[in-house]
């Protein structure tokens, strides 16, 4: 019979982070965030209990932890995951863990060019570059693979020339290696070209006249260059979708990079804006070509927006008009509701009485209440409402706002925008569109997303949350229970506060 000379049981070993990362994945799936994070958590002090920080183990449960917390959009959080990863090198001659260790350096460089900690980021690339070049050599694609990442940090530095030439070097190392990443290294190179003023097309040089190598670059163009800054990125973009315009119009990757470059050019503050409009013609004409009304109703009232906020006011209603006509037609009153409310928001814009546009939101109603589409109809009646409010119909105002409520997501940025509207008009106040009323319907949707959250998670132990001055006198979100909380629900509390806060930024941010 073994002795047990420490009087306590031996740890044991946990299982591995491969099948963590499974479990976590489960929950996810099953929309199960603080269970996925929690066992996330769980899998990280059962390694630090069996091997410590200064292993390998270590290093791919915070891997692990950091890229649930990047899903989970907890950015801060994960980043210090991230970095927690490769803090501790192990040894050369430990291949495998070597090499991991490496990826986690990158990973972390990355995350932090992400963040804006530009002169950080670049130290640590080229410090993980640098251990790259001694276990690989510089041949080898893994030094690549190391490379490419510096050169996002470089454009944002506005070190044009150098990150040319630093993509220029790893197009030649997997061009040599006939790497497969080759398409993707050419359309950070095009970028980087752009971004340094070279002449020409930014992919000059490429010739690849077949059908699959050119849906590949149009497929994968977009998640590349998505974090490349617009100038940057969009003239790219342009160049792969005239090439698939020319191999294959009628692939899926052609569509959806013709619908990104639609929705770059409407989220920058100075758009170019018969580029907007030309590639939306371009979509909703190729969906109509394939008879894929549903998907073409869409990208027209994509194309309506655009020629709207291009100030082509009888194209735009021209185009809203088409869209309602054809979702009554199809029965799709979600989709007439959405073309009839941007009409007469549009018509609408200068704040002043209009019949036609009144008209309008007021036919988006009655078309969302046709609908099964119970955020359609929130949109409608809070945009007819708030219309009533701009005009001092205060009495037609509220009730459509009430009703509104309970239709949006607490997250969504229309709820925000009506709550503020709201909140004006019983504080005798005309508009909610001042930044203060703005700020203020923001933090109670905020509160408001994060107490149902709490009780749905932990029943009966909430009894406010609210954003208010603490001690020291910062406003900041303060939770009060209605008695003390047991450890593990604690620790579980604290999950939830911080998803449920990171999920309704993130909200926000998407629906807007």
């Amino acid at each position: 019979m073994p002795i047990n000379f420490f009087g306590k049981s031996p740890v044991t070993a946990p299982p591995s982070v491969e099948t963590a990362v499974a479990e976590v994945m489960a929950h996810l799936q099953a929309r199960r965030p603080v269970d996925a994070e929690a066992r996330m958590r769980e899998h990280v002090a059962a390694v630090v209990a069996f091997a410590g920080e200064r292993s390998a183990a270590f290093n791919e449960s915070q891997a692990g932890l950091a890229g649930v917390l990047k899903m989970l959009g907890k950015t801060r959080d994960s980043l210090a995951a991230f970095q927690a990863a490769q803090d501790w090198e192990p040894p050369i001659e430990d291949a495998a863990t070597h090499k991991d260790w490496l990826t986690f350096v990158t990973d972390y460089g990355q995350e932090l060019g992400a963040a804006g900690e530009l002169a950080e980021a670049e130290t640590v690339l080229k410090r993980g570059l640098a251990g790259r070049l001694a276990f690989y050599g510089r041949e080898h694609p893994g030094y690549a693979f190391g490379l490419e990442p510096l050169v996002s940090v470089l454009l944002a530095q506005e070190r044009y020339a150098e990150a040319a030439m630093v993509q220029e070097e790893v197009i030649d190392n997997f061009a040599a290696s006939g790497h497969p990443r080759f398409l993707q290294a050419l359309l950070i190179l095009g970028a980087a070209r752009v971004a340094s003023g070279a002449v020409g097309p930014a992919l000059a040089g490429f010739s690849a006249p077949d059908r699959a190598k050119i849906e590949e670059l149009a497929n994968v163009a977009p998640d590349v260059l998505g974090a490349f800054p617009h100038p940057f990125r969009q003239p790219v973009l342009v160049e792969v979708a005239e090439l698939a315009a020319t191999h294959c119009p009628d692939s899926l990757a052609h569509r959806n990079l013709l619908a990104q470059i639609v929705n770059n050019e409407a989220e920058q503050d100075a758009p170019n804006y018969a580029l907007r409009v030309e590639y939306a013609q371009k979509l909703f004409a190729l969906l109509e070509r394939a008879r894929d009304y549903a998907n073409a109703g869409h990208a027209l009232l994509g194309l309506a927006l655009a020629q709207g906020d291009a100030g082509d006011i009888p194209g735009a209603t021209k185009s809203y008009r088409r869209v309602r006509i054809a979702g009554e037609r199809m029965g799709d009153f979600a989709q007439a509701s959405a073309a009839e409310r941007n009409l007469g928001l549009l018509l609408s814009k200068d704040r002043q009485e209009n019949a036609e546009a009144e008209a309008c939101l007021q036919n988006a109603v009655a078309l969302a209440k046709r609908s099964d589409d119970t955020e359609a109809l929130g949109k409608a009646e809070g945009c007819l409402g708030v219309y009533y409010q701009h005009i001092e119909r205060f009495a037609d105002a509220e009730p459509l706002l009430i009703s509104a409520m309970p239709h949006l997501p607490v997250s969504s940025s229309d709820a925000v925008i009506m709550r503020a509207h709201l909140a004006a008009l019983r504080a005798n106040i005309s508009c909610g569109c001042d930044e203060g009323n703005m700020e203020s319907a923001f933090y109670n949707s905020l509160c408001a997303a994060i107490s149902a959250q709490v009780e749905a998670e932990l029943p009966g132990l909430l009894k406010s949350v609210v954003y208010e001055a603490d001690a020291s006198g910062e406003r900041s979100l303060q939770v009060s229970l209605l008695r003390s909380p047991l450890p593990e629900e604690m620790e579980r509390l604290q999950i939830v506060v911080t998803q449920a806060e990171a999920s309704f930024k993130r909200s926000v941010v998407e629906r807007n």
